[in-house]
């Protein structure tokens, strides 16, 4: 047993809800019962009768029957790392709309990225829990099998999580970016005002280089227009009509387009020039591109060359 284990999965939760909140409450702390839970039961167990078991295969194996309160505990920890990975994944999948509306890269890929491994974390772990309970408690399976038949399961796990990260590698080498925190409601500007600052975040964004930052968030244009985030994001989604991941990846889009042909970038690739564009991940840059034009961008320098003669 691992004492760090138990408090992994509330972990993983805390950091997904305050992805979009700026402060911590108190009430946050009873989520580490779980860790004190093991600290109070298992060292307490382990120091009353220490020979009453032994570390075989990896596992934890009692010389007689299994104490009620660890095996209590044991399923306890399941059901409390099972919940904890469900609601992670569920809040992830309801702040969609709030992740388009802040980020325009790489914090995006890193929701993204979650979204992908949650699953896979508990269905490895379902398979772990079952294969110990066919071992310990219904003796279905022999000990000398048990570690190599999770060890198979690890070996899938760790392949699929690796490939991923390979997949997902740029955004681990770029700073999270903070998202900013909800105005109250009735804070809104009046049309007028919003009609200006939507003129204003299209002049930034033609005459500045803003979009060339892989990193930036809803705040950073905020803070070059002068306007809170809020009222920002309110001009973008009801005068543009655009949330802040889309308006940007256009502007980048476009600039892509621009550059395809031109000679100063001829000696880029694809990414190269995507890269210098603004665009952070390749799936990014490939998807968003697709959807603009309908083309992938070889098909669309295809067609331009073809075009230009």
């Amino acid at each position: 047993m691992n004492p760090a284990r138990p408090q992994t999965p509330p972990l993983l939760f805390l950091f997904v809800k305050y992805s979009f909140r700026d402060k911590i409450h108190r009430v946050e702390w009873l989520h580490a019962l779980p860790f004190l839970l093991f600290i109070a039961v298992f060292p307490g167990y382990y120091w009353a009768a220490p020979a009453s078991f032994d570390l075989r295969y990896g596992f934890i194996v009692f010389d007689g029957e299994v104490s009620e309160l660890l095996a209590v505990y044991g399923r306890y920890f399941a059901i409390t790392a099972g919940t904890y990975t469900v609601l992670s994944f569920l809040l992830i999948r309801r702040k969609k709309k709030l992740i388009e509306d802040c980020f325009s890269n790489q914090s995006r890929m890193v929701y993204r990225w979650l979204e992908l491994w949650l699953p896979a974390a508990l269905i490895f772990f379902l398979i772990t829990w079952v294969v110990v309970e066919l071992t310990i408690s219904a003796g279905r399976i022999d000990y000398s099998l048990t570690f190599g038949i999770i060890s198979l399961f690890m070996t899938c796990y760790i392949f699929f999580v690796g490939f991923m990260g390979v997949r997902f590698a740029r955004l681990f080498q770029q700073p999270i970016p903070q998202p900013f925190v909800n105005s109250p409601p009735g804070a809104a500007a009046n049309e007028a005002a919003i009609h200006s600052i939507a003129e204003t975040i299209i002049d930034v964004l033609d005459n500045s280089t803003l979009c060339l930052n892989p990193d930036l968030t809803l705040n950073d244009l905020a803070k070059a227009t002068g306007y809170p985030a809020p009222q920002i994001s309110r001009a973008l989604n009801r005068v543009i009509g655009k949330n802040f991941y889309t308006i940007v990846n256009e502007y980048r889009t476009r600039l892509f387009i621009e550059r395809i042909n031109q000679p100063g970038y001829a000696h880029l690739s694809l990414m190269g020039l995507a890269y210098e564009c603004g665009f952070g991940a390749k799936s990014t840059f490939y998807d968003f591109f697709k959807n603009y034009t309908g083309k992938s961008p070889a098909e669309f320098k295809k067609m331009k060359k073809k075009e230009s003669g």
